[in-house]
């Protein structure tokens, strides 16, 4: 049984099965549709829906009783009841609906994979078709878990496209995560497993604005992508690039930042410690990255903010960029929400 989307005003429809939320219709019916974290957490793919009626499965955090009621719809949530007409936002344009690079399955292979902290894991995948697997630095897959009938979960790209049909991820390991577990105790090279995307809208906007870029944990790998992306055009920006950890143990892909770097014209790499162990010889800077960024920055208006990390960082990184004085509609952000 399925139900019809319609968007207005473009007057564009598509079928949403019942088992799909209206979010993955979209992306079955090959549209983009804004939205973020795409597990109910982060708000950004939130609408108005003129008619109909949704109900919601127990992911949906990022919306209130009194949105429900004013008629607000969580998309990636959002299972359609009946016929469901939902009303864009003036700033859609119909172009925008139509994904640059459109979702797809790809086979692939495990290449290599390696430890780069305690518990965190840089997978390289590889295969024929990943040549062909375009998208923009800073989007993400989805993997498939090995054994499954159709649990996935998202992983940022660390690279740019590949024409050698190399794709690499950065992989925290979860004690009980379905797919960290299998990374953590059987995967091996040579495994196959199988990935669809690209997913988000995270990207490098293209002026030549300062770039203010935040990253905690495994939301290193879209920044990593998008300072490839910025080498390979020879950009002269200003970019600082601000990344916290507890401890040195959890610091990784320094070299690789630094080797990036050198290639900038005026780029600057400041991580910090929040909690280093009491062996640490750490010279840098410490505290949360956020009051390091507010203590190592003036103002900010005009510049961009590109953020990936945990929710709470992020919150207050966006905080701290406000008062810095930069605008709303420069700030990016990728939140990683944690599934098991």
């Amino acid at each position: 049984m399925s139900h019809t989307i319609t968007l207005e005003p473009f007057g564009i429809d598509f079928p949403c099965h019942e088992d799909d939320t209206i979010l993955e219709a979209a992306f079955k019916a090959g549209l983009s549709l804004r939205y973020g974290c795409k597990h109910g957490g982060c708000g950004g793919c939130k609408v108005q829906i003129s008619e109909g009626e949704v109900d919601y499965n127990d992911h949906a955090t990022a919306i209130s009783e009194e949105e429900i009621d004013a008629g607000v719809a969580l998309l990636c949530c959002a299972y359609a009841e009946e016929d469901i007409v939902i009303t864009l936002d003036d700033d859609y344009s119909e172009e925008e609906l139509t994904p640059e690079f459109p979702l797809r399955v790809y086979p692939a292979k495990i290449a290599e994979l390696r430890r780069v902290t305690h518990d965190t894991v840089h997978l390289i995948l590889s295969g024929e078709e990943l040549a062909e697997y375009r998208f923009n630095p800073g989007q993400y897959l989805e993997i498939k878990v090995p054994g499954s009938e159709d649990t996935w979960r998202c992983f940022s790209m660390a690279n740019t496209p590949s024409a050698e049909g190399i794709t690499e991820l950065v992989v925290k390991i979860i004690p009980g995560g379905a797919f960290s577990s299998y990374l953590d105790t059987e995967a091996k090279p040579g495994d196959s497993v199988e990935i669809r995307g690209p997913y988000g809208q995270f990207q490098i906007s293209e002026t030549e604005a300062e770039i203010i870029m935040i990253a905690g944990g495994s939301g290193m790998a879209p920044i990593m992508a998008m300072l490839k992306q910025l080498v390979a055009e020879k950009s002269t920006r200003q970019i600082s690039f601000y990344f916290g950890a507890r401890a040195v143990k959890d610091l990784y892909f320094i070299d690789e930042i630094n080797a990036l770097g050198e290639q900038l014209d005026n780029f600057r790499f400041i991580p910090a410690l929040s909690a280093p162990d009491p062996d640490d010889d750490w010279q840098g800077e410490h505290g949360y990255i956020t009051d390091v960024l507010a203590r190592n920055t003036d103002s900010l208006r005009g510049a961009e903010g590109y953020l990936c990390g945990p929710p709470p960082m992020i919150d207050a990184a966006i905080d701290v960029l406000r008062d810095k004085g930069m605008f709303n509609a420069r700030i990016r952000f990728d939140k990683f929400v944690q599934n098991s």
